[in-house]
């Protein structure tokens, strides 16, 4: 019986309840309180710089994910319900090894928010009631529209927006900008499904590189 998670260095907020045994019998399991949704996702960041691999589910931060450290492995379980993030994570600790032959690349250490943080919109620009929709690997588009202001017009102001809040623009392509901040990331798509500038652009927006 140990009384915080093997391996895993959490940030010094978070508060760990007493070990208690899975269902099965075998995995050890606390529940993490890290204090707010943010510092809960830096979690599963940790994990990655700490050299957990994910090997099985979601992306990081997403609901539940597999990993794997040497003869340990290890699931993370984020609520996506209710207070989702910003409730506390179920922590569940094995002592064994993964078989041979699973799949331990190790995968960008990016953990997607459901909500925005870090920044703010243009003037006169809302976020829209729901997302756009989801990328490939489960991350949410967040979709935003600016009253008054032609479709062609709203990259420029968010950039501008963007760039006066402290963020930098890293990298792009036709339609879309990443930006970084700190320890945050954002990628943002200007363009709609005909390759034409969108009433209605989305986001997706990341925690970046958290150490132990």
């Amino acid at each position: 019986m140990t009384d915080r998670p093997l391996e895993l260095a959490l940030p010094s907020a978070c508060q760990v309840s007493p070990q208690t045994r899975h269902a099965d019998g075998l995995g050890a399991v606390w529940t993490v309180q890290c204090g707010s949704a943010r510092a809960n996702l830096s979690v599963s960041v940790a994990a990655t710089k700490q050299g957990w691999s994910h090997i099985a589910g979601p992306p990081i931060g997403v609901g539940m994910q597999t990993y794997a450290k040497g003869k340990l492995s290890m699931q993370l379980a984020y609520r996506l319900d209710g207070p989702a993030y910003a409730d506390p994570i179920i922590v569940v600790q094995y002592s064994r090894p993964f078989a041979q032959g699973a799949d331990t690349s190790d995968l960008r250490p990016l953990a997607y928010l459901r909500v925005p943080t870090g920044f703010d919109l243009p003037i006169g620009c809302v976020w829209t009631t729901n997302p756009a929709g989801f990328t490939s690997d489960g991350a949410y588009e967040m979709a935003f529209a600016c009253q008054g202001l032609p479709a062609a017009e709203i990259r420029g102001a968010f950039h501008r927006s963007l760039l006066a809040q402290g963020w930098r623009a890293e990298n792009g392509g036709f339609g879309f900008t990443n930006y970084a901040k700190d320890d945050l990331r954002l990628m943002a798509d200007f363009v709609n499904g005909n390759a034409e500038p969108s009433e209605t652009p989305w986001v997706v927006e990341s925690l970046c590189c958290f150490g132990p």
